[in-house]
């Protein structure tokens, strides 16, 4: 309406036909309030200069955020459950991308974004890999896992210059986890990462900045008293440690996660950024088949519970390969792992082992091997 009144002035509506005669006759009023309104807003202008009108076209969208509206107390449970759904978007796309990218699953798609990944044709020109989002096509990486970093540590800015905020340790335990873990992604994956525009990081100093991030959550759980964020900091700290080649620290971290602890990335059909991509891109739309060497897998003649796949009986999406698909994902509402207690056994295991405890890694892995209902290991 702004526009038409400042754009057409007083300028007279062009004539109607019969069948426009209520309508025409309900605008006489309008024009004259028109007029008025008119003089209305000359008359502020002459007293006002241009202020008053420019006001006029300044349009406040409904859905519109600002980012000081973000500095609110009340909002930080908001807050910090948007850390963690940017940090499940983004672990989406790197759990079912990292398979398709190594020899875990092979292409079998026709798509040619899909056949990319599978074959690993990922050139300086492949937008997916940079831009790729959590609902579409392919497992775009880069912008997602830095959504989620970024959002982390905004977050975790902001709750700390709050001044009175419910479960404070908590909350900020909580965004430094995720946040740590997507630093440790990083470096595990990438052999350069630059962060918010800075200079090319290698990876042994993003996972510096990983350990010192779970430290600093550990400390926040701990003091909160929250048993689920104690065990994911103290088992992504190991991780990170022994990615580092800490052996000693790593063991020490791992030993401490409670026995049968389990941290999910929740997944959903409700929001196709929610669905379980191993799911959709591996099952129902057969981009990609299990690698041969996954398939009926088996310790000492005993099948691999663990590892279980099963045959399609069909072929994937190419028409030529045979469709082998992994028993983990029953629907788009299965979660995915993030951290689990018999990684953190495994840990403990690869850590003694490096430290010449060969007794305690057998021990550990005969003990997963029972649990599993698996023939034990025998180093001779």
């Amino acid at each position: 309406m702004n526009s038409h009144l400042m754009g057409q002035g007083t300028a007279e509506p062009a004539q109607t036909d019969g069948r426009d005669t209520m309508t025409n006759h309900g605008t006489k009023g309008a024009r004259g309030r028109h007029r008025r309104l008119l003089a209305v807003l000359a008359a502020a202008g002459l007293a006002g200069g241009l202020t008053a009108c420019d006001s006029l076209l300044e349009v406040k969208l409904p859905g519109d955020v600002t980012e000081d509206a973000l500095d609110d107390p009340a909002l930080s449970d908001i807050l910090v459950n948007s850390v963690i759904a940017d940090f499940e978007c983004a672990y989406n796309n790197y759990t079912f991308g990292s398979a398709a990218h190594s020899d875990e699953m092979w292409q079998s798609s026709g798509n040619v974004v899909q056949r990319n990944w599978g074959q690993r044709k990922i050139t300086d020109t492949f937008a997916n890999y940079v831009t790729g989002t959590c609902g579409g096509a392919g497992f775009g990486l880069w912008t997602t896992m830095h959504t989620a970093r970024f959002q982390s540590e905004d977050v975790f800015e902001r709750i700390s210059g709050f001044e009175a905020v419910e479960e404070r340790d908590l909350k900020l335990a909580t965004a430094a986890t995720y946040g740590a873990f997507m630093y440790t992604y990083f470096g595990e994956t990438f052999c350069q990462v630059t962060i918010d525009g800075g200079a090319p990081m290698a990876p042994q100093a993003v996972l510096n900045l990983a350990q010192e991030k779970f430290e600093s959550a550990l400390q926040l759980a701990q003091s909160s008293g929250d048993a689920t964020m104690i065990d994911a900091a103290r088992l992504g700290l190991a991780r990170v440690r022994l990615d580092r080649g800490d052996y000693q620290g790593a063991r020490q971290a791992a030993e401490s996660v409670s026995e049968g602890f389990l941290l999910n990335a929740t997944r959903g059909s409700d929001f196709s950024h929610r669905e379980n991509k191993g799911r959709i891109m591996y099952v129902e739309e057969r981009h990609h088949t299990v690698a041969p060497g996954f398939r009926d897998l088996e310790w000492k003649g005993v099948p691999d519970p663990r590892v279980h796949v099963t045959d399609q009986e069909r072929l994937g999406l190419d028409g030529v390969t045979e469709l082998w698909a992994s028993d983990k994902w029953p629907s788009r509402d299965t979660p995915i792992p993030i951290a689990k207690w018999a990684e953190a056994r495994l840990i403990v295991a690869e850590s003694a082992a490096n430290t010449g405890d060969d007794a305690t890694a057998v021990a550990i892995i005969n003990d997963l091997h029972t649990r599993a209902g698996l023939p034990g290991y025998d180093p001779a």
